[in-house]
């Protein structure tokens, strides 16, 4: 099946202090990266600045680019690389800024699941990682254009007006991500969002189609997924770094939803990996 995109690249790294790359560039491919652990000090097309955790990369096609890492620990990524002849993700692609923030890992999943897919190779994942890479630039795209809508609201009156349900999810999601280190209850998650519970209940249940504990054990899963492929934790450390009072009860959470224990996940996936198309 010929398109007019293809991802060409996708790999997570873990770069040493001091480590990197030198200025170069790729006349055909476009290049994303995102840095979930660590900072390094970036250029692109003679732009310099300083790329934290969280952060986002992306480096237009054949663009001079390096960077080198100035985080004692070292500095963790995920990339991807693509080419694109196709007008309305060029479109797309044109909305991005060259740094830019995730939000609630939602770019750290989608790289995630596209390095994955590249280093199984199960039948037709390149159809599959192609798919993701659209989805991906419309992600991308609409976090750069939330970005640039609530700079222009910040130097706006505001007014008093009723929180949206999005607004309201957003606080929730800030709130469990800030706290997944904390057995905290529902009535703590209202509290500190300033809804009632009942709200908070009906709200989850519109936006996502589960209940509140189940998006919280949703996100849980998926913070335990994330540091078990991408750090050097222990199964111990993570257990606690997720709020579970012994390793026996995070091991038998992460079965139930995996499908497999903690310990045969991370044989099949905490490795470095890198995939070309």
């Amino acid at each position: 099946m010929k398109t007019d995109y293809k991802l060409t690249f996708s790999g997570r790294f873990h770069y040493k202090k001091g480590g990197g790359l030198s200025p170069h560039g790729h006349p055909e491919d476009f290049q994303v990266q995102l840095i979930y652990q660590g900072k390094a000090i970036v250029g692109v097309n003679n732009v310099k600045f300083t790329a934290n955790a969280g952060d986002i990369v992306f480096i237009p096609q054949g663009s001079e680019h390096y960077f080198t890492v100035i985080s004692e620990d070292g500095m963790k990524t995920l990339e991807i690389k693509f080419t694109c002849s196709d007008s309305e993700l060029l479109y797309l692609i044109g909305t991005l800024k060259t740094l830019f923030r995730d939000k609630n890992n939602l770019v750290f999943n989608r790289f995630s699941a596209i390095v994955m897919e590249g280093y199984k190779k199960l039948s037709s994942y390149k159809i599959k990682n192609n798919a993701m890479l659209v989805e991906t630039l419309v992600d991308l795209s609409r976090l750069c254009m939330e970005a640039q809508e609530s700079e222009v609201q910040s130097t706006e009156p505001q007014s008093s007006a009723v929180a949206t349900d999005s607004a309201v999810l957003d606080a929730i999601t800030e709130y469990i991500y800030s706290n997944l280190n904390k057995n905290f209850q529902i009535g703590d998650l209202a509290a500190a969002c300033g809804y009632k519970q009942d709200y908070i209940y009906r709200t989850v249940h519109k936006k996502m189609q589960m209940s509140v504990i189940q998006y919280i054990n949703k996100i849980r899963f998926e913070q335990a997924k994330k540091l078990i492929q991408h750090s050097e934790l222990s199964m111990t450390e993570i257990a606690w770094n997720l709020g579970f009072e012994s390793l026996q009860y995070f091991s038998k959470f992460f079965k139930q939803h995996a499908l497999m224990s903690p310990s045969e996940y991370s044989k099949r996936t905490r490795n470095l990996i890198r995939t070309d198309y």
